[in-house]
C-alpha cells in the first residue's frame, strides 16, 4: 500500500549484486536500480540505491541488510544511521 519502497545498499557493487538476485526471480521486472545518472525516483518499483545516493531522500519503506561481522559497519556507524534515517513509516533491517 505504500508508494516508496527502497532497498538501501552499502555501496554501487552491492547494488548490483541485488540487481542480478532479482532479475533471476519472479520479481523480475519489479524492481529498479538506481545510480548517479537518475533523477526521477518511480514508485511502482522497489528501488534498489546505494547508500551515498539516497541522502537527502526518503521513502516510505527502507529494507537494510546489516552483515554484523562485517568490519566495514564498525567503521562507518554514520552510514548506518543515514541508512535507517531514510524510512518514514516502515524498517526492516536484515542481520546476518
Amino acid at each position: 500500500s505504500y508508494n516508496t519502497v527502497a532497498i538501501i545498499c552499502k555501496n554501487l557493487e552491492e547494488t548490483l549484486l541485488y540487481k542480478c538476485l532479482v532479475a533471476s526471480s519472479e520479481y523480475n521486472g519489479k524492481f529498479r536500480v538506481v545510480d548517479k545518472n537518475d533523477n526521477v525516483f518511480v514508485g511502482d518499483k522497489i528501488m534498489i540505491i546505494p547508500s551515498y545516493l539516497s541522502k537527502g531522500l526518503e521513502f516510505d519503506v527502507v529494507i537494510v541488510w546489516d552483515d554484523r561481522d562485517d568490519a566495514y559497519w564498525e567503521e562507518n556507524k554514520n552510514l548506518k544511521y543515514l541508512m535507517c534515517t531514510r524510512a518514514l513509516h516502515e524498517l526492516y533491517i536484515y542481520e546476518l
